[in-house]
């Protein structure tokens, strides 16, 4: 009860996700508004989709990614929020930076810190929902 009770305050404090990007995504070609793959990346095995992650991806951060995780394009256009589908972006980024993203937020500040709010269990099943979202038919040949 009371991890739901800060959870929702830390929505609230933060108006939940403003996307954004940050030092692990600023200056990329990837994840672009429209979806469009710019080269190919070897396909790599998706995790499995976790049930617990794909609940807190929707609760927190779909109001910026999306509820499949590709932005609307006026939030991208105005966050700078990547489309978490994309192979490429999904190959750039290790796991390690997709957890400081959540942990930090970003450097823009359009993503709050999520700091305290999420244990590291749940950090951990966001990153598994997060990397089951790669598209890989958006590679181009």
């Amino acid at each position: 009860m009371i991890r739901r009770i800060v959870l929702l305050a830390a929505l609230v404090a933060f108006g939940a996700c403003g996307g954004g990007s940050s030092d692990v995504s600023e200056g990329s070609s990837t994840g672009t508004a429209t979806g469009a793959a710019t080269r190919a990346v070897p396909a790599a095995k998706k995790p499995p989709r976790s049930k617990k992650g794909a609940q807190l991806f929707m609760a927190n951060c779909a109001r910026c990614h999306g509820m499949k995780g590709v932005p609307d394009p006026g939030t991208a256009a105005r966050t700078g929020v990547k489309d978490l589908t994309q192979p490429e972006l999904q190959a750039r980024l290790t796991d390690d930076e997709i957890r400081k993203q959540i942990v930090k937020g970003s450097d823009n500040r359009q993503m709050p810190s999520f700091a305290g709010v999420f244990t590291d269990q749940q950090i951990e099943q966001i990153l598994a929902h997060v990397r089951s979202l790669r598209d890989d038919s958006k590679v181009l040949p």
